[in-house]
């Protein structure tokens, strides 16, 4: 939790400092509530479901992590698997060399030996990223929960400052929709995939228009 702690407040300097986070309309102490907002979130979320749920219920988060812990694992006696894991330089079959020691203890990897594997599978983003997490967060949850906050919350600004400019006079209404609207904040508050889909998609948006539309000042 110290660690967590250390980290975030960092990460508030960066949201007080960086340029990228200045906006005319939303102050830094806007968004410094938010931040503490969506901190609040990560614990609701944790709260509920690795403390209040009787059975225990780990989901998406328990089986993320575990699997992030897998291929941590290699980081310390075998380097080059664990980098070849986390960027992805390796096959999808069972005779892969990674796949023994490694994948096949994953839930839920898959590989395209199996038919059921036809469509891409989206959890071993979020696996490879936990992974490379785990490097500096002591397998503490709170370091986990804080990435997906900072993530979630660099691409819901990105989105912000993408689609301000067609809400003019509503742009304090809009953040609050992309930040605080109840079902996107609670499910981008734990560690799953959608903050790093709502970092994508905003950061994504956020360098379209700068790039095709460089005539809007965003």
């Amino acid at each position: 939790m110290i660690l967590a702690s250390l980290y975030f407040l960092v990460f508030v300097l960066l949201v007080w400092k960086l340029p990228f986070f200045k906006d005319a309309v939303l102050s830094r102490s806007f968004l410094l509530v938010v931040v503490v907002v969506k901190a609040l979130a990560c614990f609701a979320y944790y709260w509920f479901y690795f403390i209040h749920s009787p059975n225990g219920i780990r989901g998406d988060s328990g089986d993320t992590l575990a699997g992030a812990e897998v291929i941590y694992e290699a980081f310390h006696g075998h380097k080059a698997d664990y980098l070849k894991m986390v960027l992805g330089w390796h096959s999808d079959l069972v005779s892969d060399p990674l796949y023994k020691p490694y994948f096949s203890r994953i839930f839920d990897w898959g590989n395209s030996d199996s038919m059921s594997e036809f469509f891409l599978n989206d959890n071993r983003t979020s696996t490879r990223f936990h992974a490379f997490v785990r490097l500096f967060s002591g397998g503490a949850y709170a370091v986990h929960a804080l990435a997906m906050l900072v993530v979630s919350f660099a691409g819901q600004f990105a989105f912000y400052k993408a689609f301000k400019l067609y809400f003019p006079a509503k742009e304090k209404l809009l953040a609050i929709l992309i930040f605080l609207a109840p079902s996107v904040l609670f499910w981008s508050s734990g560690v799953l995939k959608e903050p790093l889909a709502l970092a994508l998609l905003g950061l994504f948006l956020y360098a379209f228009f700068q790039i095709f539309l460089p005539s809007i000042k965003i």
